[in-house]
């Protein structure tokens, strides 16, 4: 991964220290090295990273969107960083701590819950005339312009609720695409495998194919009723696999339709009920 990918994800997965959020006693707070990479581990399901090569319109106003599932079982947690060309050196006349940014390219991320609407943007550090006070969040679009590194945390999603990551990029930003490295955590996938599958006559669920982790079988798309792998498959009936990864199962579900091959259903038996 790029260094800005194994920043970012260092970041994103640190446990948080002292005041809430990014502070100057902790920064982004404790390494964690197991929760980082248990991230790399689940990148395909509950967690994922991603490396983009292409870029918004410098216009602060376009939008590359990525659009995910919370899982519910901890916070969600998306983040972008990094890595900046030179900016302008500092000198002694730009006085002590200066608040200028020196950034070249400048990114930004906001989280939005697709339905209802809400809207989550990232921490805002307090500056070093003020490091005593809290971080706040940020009130608009590049708010903060100082840090090639921003990180959105919503503590309690909703479970099963879609959540759409957009990425801008500022007007001061050059044309030129930078590459920027995205983390998302507390988010969920369901196994894959393919919608539609043939089996043989007096087939079991055990005999479905579906690639995840722990997977269990429903007879519906939510809540429904656990299927034992010794269930026979019935022809045209369409079961749902979800898996579970760090003990948290994913609400969203893969939807097979089953094809009986290989001769027709023998009819009930009939006869008199008394």
């Amino acid at each position: 991964m790029k260094s800005s990918t194994l920043k970012a994800l260092l970041l994103t997965t640190t446990k948080d220290l002292g005041q809430s959020g990014p502070d100057t006693k902790f920064g982004w707070g404790l390494l964690n090295a197991e929760k980082a990479a248990l991230t790399v581990k689940d990148k395909n399901s509950f967690a994922r990273i991603e490396e983009i090569a292409t870029n918004p319109t410098n216009n602060a106003t376009d939008e590359l969107v990525r659009t995910v599932t919370a899982s519910g079982c901890g916070p969600l947690v998306a983040s972008i960083g990094w890595t900046d060309d030179e900016g302008p050196e500092q000198t002694s006349a730009d006085g002590t701590d200066p608040t200028i940014s020196r950034l070249v390219y400048d990114f930004d991320i906001m989280v939005r819950q697709v339905s209802p609407n809400s809207e989550f943007r990232p921490w805002k550090p307090s500056l070093m005339a003020d490091r005593t006070n809290n971080a706040t969040t940020c009130s608009g679009w590049f708010d903060v312009s100082n840090d090639n590194y921003k990180q959105v945390l919503i503590l309690s999603p909703v479970v099963g609720a879609n959540y759409e990551i957009l990425i801008r990029k500022s007007a001061s930003s050059p044309a030129t695409a930078g590459l920027i490295s995205l983390i998302v955590t507390g988010i969920q996938a369901p196994p894959a495998g393919v919608a539609a599958q043939s089996l043989a006559l007096s087939s079991q669920v055990s005999n479905l194919v579906a690639t995840g982790s722990a997977i269990k079988w429903y007879d519906a798309a939510v809540t429904g009723n656990l299927l034992a792998p010794t269930t026979v498959l019935t022809n045209g009936t369409i079961y749902y696999a979800s898996q579970t990864v760090s003990g948290c199962e994913s609400t969203t579900r893969l939807a097979v339709t089953v094809t009986i091959t290989g001769g027709a259903v023998p009819p009930a038996p009939t006869g008199l009920a008394t």
